[in-house]
């Protein structure tokens, strides 16, 4: 037997992820850490601090120099398309009033630019008289003006070199910057449409766009400055296109660090290869860095090698890494430029160890600690996937086969689930669910029936349960307690007694398609309050979320 304890499993990884946001003075944090079966969602603070709203985990930050794995990886599908040749030099492929006034940009070739040993200036360095470089003081004095790419390249005009090309490693957004637009000179397309085309649609990272075009749901971002106040700056016009400019979540990040370095179908091998291989960069007590092709490599002494990239951005930090012993991919971004983004997604990755981490495929049975029934999501067919509290735990099996023997809950709820086939299995009549008949020692406690397909009649007990039809035709009753009422898709029908009592939520309701049947009801009150219909019976309260036009032939009276 396989005990899944979620309430475990984030304690330790939250104090983490709470600590980053202290110690780095973050509005918000968010992360997610995914190894074998186990995905860790986790977050802190606030996504923005004027109205309050709580960060999610899935919240879209910005990931700043990540983007910078993007364009390198962009630039090697070119080279395996012949349309780049790496030791070229990148004058090559730029118009010539592009590189004009920049020192080294007519000598350094493209993979010098990738690896940052080009010896170009890098202009977020570049400081005015007062201390504060150039770009940000453009920003503060013109704040309804866009700095973008020709502002950036002028700024680097007045730099110098810092090294002879291929001399040495020397971090700089404007190699980037520069190969951005060989992306665009060879595409034919506008960078953020490369991008789309190349790397976001095939990968399914839906959450993910140019940071300029991203509206206010995201993340809001936070600088402090000299005088040591905090101003948001999430709108911020600065326009960058190679060495930083996405927005993203956790999630997408790891979904493309996963199709880089573990499925490997971005690039092919031979360049997938050049990528990572890493020169040494800079050393420390316990371990170094090495930097490939818009890839950082740390390894420490202790014997993890974590391989991704940091970003930084005005007022965001964050990483992505993976683990390369364990396989753990972590994803971490806090609202503060002074978050150790890194530090806490190290940090994390030492959490998924051992247990459920390491297990490549759950096929026994699970018995559930700290959630009730009603409190775990599922979801998936002979995938199925529990979650809880932020914690998703993937198995082998198939959700049709789940029973109270095999699926178990320390304080005895119970789930029942329908198998899409009348008259099969222990749904003998024709996939009714129903607590009282089914598993009547369930009767007081928080229970979950998922109908699936088919017409389908789920029948609570006497706690807060969580009813979902799924596909077809279904009845739900969901009897005493404050349940949770999901139809699903097709006309589903809300049955209410006089021996029903609590605050019931129905949180699908389609008018004109599915109903209420109140016919067992007295003294019944509808009302419409704060985007919702309130239905009012004795000492019941059924809420139809987001209903404001209630029709009378929805009703059954």
């Amino acid at each position: 037997m396989i005990t899944f304890d979620p309430q475990a499993m984030r304690s330790e990884a939250q104090a983490i992820v709470d600590a980053v946001r202290d110690q780095g003075a973050a509005a918000a944090v968010v992360a997610e850490v995914t190894r074998g079966p186990v995905t860790l969602k986790l977050s802190s603070g606030q996504a923005d601090t004027e109205t309050g709203q709580g960060a999610r985990p899935d919240g879209a930050y910005e990931i700043g120099s990540q983007t910078k794995m993007m364009t390198a990886v962009m630039v090697l599908q070119l080279v395996q398309e012949g349309r780049i040749d790496l030791d070229a030099q990148a004058a090559d492929y730029l118009p010539a009033e592009m590189i004009q006034g920049i020192a080294n940009a007519d000598q350094a070739t493209v993979r010098q630019l990738l690896n940052m040993t080009a010896g170009l200036g890098n202009y977020t360095d570049a400081l005015g008289a007062d201390g504060v470089p150039l770009f940000i003081r453009a920003l503060l004095d013109h704040p309804d003006q866009v700095f973008g790419p020709a502002e950036a390249l002028e700024i680097a005009r007045g730099m110098e070199a810092t090294n002879a090309p291929g001399e040495a490693y020397h971090y700089s957004n404007t190699n980037y910057l520069f190969l951005g637009h060989i992306v665009e000179a060879l595409t034919g397309q506008g960078f953020y449409q490369a991008l789309q085309d190349r790397i976001l649609s095939p990968l399914g990272m839906t959450h993910s766009i140019r940071q300029l075009d991203f509206g206010d749901q995201r993340l809001h971002s936070y600088a402090t400055l000299p005088d040591g106040s905090v101003i948001d700056v999430t709108r911020a016009l600065w326009e960058m296109q190679g060495e930083a400019g996405v927005v993203s979540t956790n999630g997408d990040m790891i979904t493309f660090l996963r199709a880089l370095l573990i499925d490997k179908t971005l690039i092919g091998q031979e360049a997938l290869a050049q990528m990572t291989d890493f020169a040494l960069t800079d050393s420390w007590p316990g371990g170094h860095q090495g930097f490939g092709l818009g890839l950082a490599q740390l390894v420490l002494d202790s014997g993890e090698t974590m391989v991704g990239f940091t970003g930084g951005t005005l007022g965001t930090g964050s990483s992505t890494y993976i683990e390369q012993v364990s396989g753990a991919i972590v994803s971490l971004a806090g609202t503060s430029a002074e978050v150790n983004s890194f530090g806490g997604a190290f940090a994390l990755s030492q959490l998924a160890h051992g247990g459920l981490w390491e297990r490549e495929a759950i096929r026994g049975a699970i018995t559930v600690a700290s959630v009730s029934a009603a409190g775990l999501h599922l979801g998936g067919g002979t995938a199925m996937k529990l979650g809880a509290q932020g914690v998703t735990l993937q198995t082998a099996r198939d959700l049709r086969a789940v029973t109270a023997e095999n699926l178990r809950f320390a304080d005895g709820s119970v789930v029942l689930v329908g198998d899409e086939k009348a008259g099969t299995a222990r749904d003998d009549l024709a996939n009714l669910l129903d607590v009282a008949r089914d598993a009547p020692a369930a009767m007081g406690k928080n229970n979950q029936l998922l109908g699936l397909g088919g017409n389908d009649t789920l029948r609570g007990g006497d706690g807060d349960d969580r009813l979902n039809g799924g596909a077809g035709r279904d009845l739900l009753q969901g009897g005493a307690g404050n349940d949770l009422f999901i139809g699903g898709r097709g006309a589903d029908t809300f049955l209410f007694t006089q021996a029903d009592r609590g605050r019931d939520v129905i949180r699908d309701f389609e008018t004109g398609v599915d109903h209420l049947d109140l016919s067992h009801l007295t003294g019944v009150d509808v009302v419409e309050r704060h985007g919702n219909t309130v239905i009012t019976a004795g000492d019941l309260v059924v809420i139809l979320q987001g209903v404001t036009h209630l029709q009378l032939d929805d009703l059954i009276l």
